[in-house]
């Protein structure tokens, strides 16, 4: 006799240049300048209901939640943003999926953000025939300035 085992595997999850783990949506804000990053790269997923560790917590997931969502997206990330937004069961407990591609420069509180270091800046620049980054010390602090075409 053969028996056979099903075994779930338990999948961790992991933030890169591309995912975004949040606990819940009280974390929001925070995920509209990482939405606006991913913007800003053109594509990227942010999960709510996933901790930084990579362990699913689960979020409520209701119609009321993507409505807030999506109202705080269209109002706070300049130019407008349509991400999909959507629901979904992982290991058993659900999940908030906003899932992006777009394209540059998108502004979250008129602050325009990038998800990666500064060593790619100039080509990105370069690749999309904007003025090359300027970068400057400020005090205890390193300023990126990047600009827009103008017109624009």
């Amino acid at each position: 006799m053969i028996l056979r085992i099903k075994a779930k595997a338990i999948m961790k999850f992991k933030e890169s240049e591309t995912v975004e783990l949040k606990t819940s949506t009280t974390q929001l804000s925070r995920a509209l300048e990482t939405l606006s990053a991913f913007a800003n790269t053109n594509l990227g997923t942010v999960y709510f209901g996933i901790d930084e560790n990579g362990d699913v917590v689960g979020q409520e997931v209701g119609n009321r939640t993507i409505r807030k969502i999506t109202t705080d997206i269209l109002s706070q990330i300049e130019p407008k943003l349509f991400p999909n937004i959507w629901g979904e069961e992982i290991q058993g407990k659900p999940v908030l999926k906003v899932e992006l591609k777009a394209e540059l420069l998108y502004l979250a509180g008129y602050i325009e953000y990038r998800r990666t270091g500064i060593k790619n800046m100039k080509k990105w620049m370069q690749d999309y025939e904007l003025p090359a980054p300027k970068y400057r010390e400020d005090g205890l602090c390193f300023v990126v300035i990047l600009k827009r075409k103008e017109g624009t």
